[in-house]
């Protein structure tokens, strides 16, 4: 008898850690494809564009003219809607060195951005802006926020004058346009490159992991990459701005509305949480075969669709929106749309991929 319940007690024993095994591989399949078919196309398009729009601030500050001005604020906006593909990625390589502040440092509710973008002009100290010094200087403006201010604020002509100003203006711009472009392609290199890749860390979780003890924990960070970006949407991108009504709103309190990119931030923020979760290699390959999860995943995929669509039918841009009475209607039917998208994330995808919800979206823990 005392044979047979060791047997037995050995067999559930095996049987157990076998289970968790094949859970644990199922999990890294998921961390694994997310990286590789989402995240790093996505940094590669990062790298791609902010290089493409590091050139062009090259050719304009060589040759400054007025009718050069658009194509660079072409390239910003090309770079901008690239970020916005990655920005919902608060882990990982974009965390080293601060580089997530560095790319965007937003909201700035003190003005930081301004105060320390007018003491550097004012300044016109060169040494200020060579590479390594600039990277150790304010992050407020290192970014995309404060080059926006340059090229599309109310001294934007100013970089194609003539003069001492108007050419350190334009070494200022040269110095973030280079910084974001070093910074994309660090940060898809730190996914990709040596034997502390980050690809690498995510197929090494375990006990000597600095990061990971398990994979489930790694998933833990993609879903807080969608849950936290649906927060910052809807508690930031939209109510913030909108107020409490049309005469309350706040159209400066928009993300990035000086160049009235503030709808198409929305619509690539809630494309690249659709392809999180309903994409090739998506949450959604780890929730639909799951017991019970099948009406989950068409709500998933439902209410993103009515989110994309919602923010699809705004007509720009989201600053004119906010007091105008119908389109006023349209912001607040894409606020409720991301709530409810919240909601189901908080309550129902958490469970379904057996992580925990009890954090601060924003913390960064």
């Amino acid at each position: 008898m005392r044979l047979a319940l060791g047997c037995l007690a050995l067999l559930l024993a095996v049987t157990g850690a076998t289970a968790e095994a094949a859970e644990m591989a199922a999990y890294r399949r998921l961390n694994l494809g997310l990286a590789e078919q989402h995240v790093i196309p996505r940094y590669e398009a990062l790298a791609e564009a902010t290089g493409a729009l590091d050139e062009e601030a090259a050719a304009f500050c060589a040759d400054p003219r007025t009718e050069g001005l658009q194509a660079l604020q072409d390239r910003f906006k090309d770079g901008l809607a690239a970020w916005m593909g990655v920005q919902h990625l608060r882990f990982g390589p974009v965390q080293f060195l601060l580089r997530y502040d560095r790319f965007a440092f937003w909201p700035d509710q003190r003005n930081t951005a301004g105060r320390h973008l007018g003491a550097l002009l004012a300044g016109g100290d060169p040494a200020a802006l060579e590479p390594q010094a600039f990277a150790r200087g304010s992050v407020a403006v290192q970014g995309f926020p404060a080059l926006e201010r340059l090229l599309f604020g109310k001294d934007a002509a100013a970089l194609a004058e003539a003069g001492e100003a108007a050419a350190f203006r334009c070494r200022v711009l040269r110095a973030i346009t280079r910084n974001l472009a070093v910074m994309a392609r660090g940060t898809l290199d730190g996914w990709q490159t040596g034997d502390d890749a980050y690809l690498q860390v995510l197929e090494t979780t375990g006990e000597d992991n600095a990061y990971y003890r398990d994979d489930k924990e790694a998933t833990l960070d993609f879903f807080k990459a969608f849950h936290g970006s649906l927060q910052m949407i809807a508690d930031l991108k939209l109510a913030r701005p909108l107020g409490a009504e049309a005469a309350k709103a706040k159209p400066r309190r928009s993300e990035s509305w000086r160049s009235e990119a503030s709808l198409s931030n929305l619509r690539a923020n809630l494309r690249a949480l659709d392809e999180l979760y309903a994409g090739p290699a998506g949450f959604s390959t780890f929730v639909a075969p799951a017991a019970g999860a099948p009406d989950l995943d068409q709500a998933l995929r439902d209410r993103l669709k009515a989110a994309i669509s919602a923010a699809e039918a705004i007509r720009p841009p989201l600053s004119a929106a906010l007091g105008d009475a119908e389109e006023r209607g349209k912001v607040e039917r894409l606020l409720a749309e991301v709530r409810a998208l919240q909601e189901l994330a908080t309550q129902r995808l958490a469970a379904a991929l057996d992580v925990p919800v009890g954090f601060n979206a924003f913390d960064g823990d």
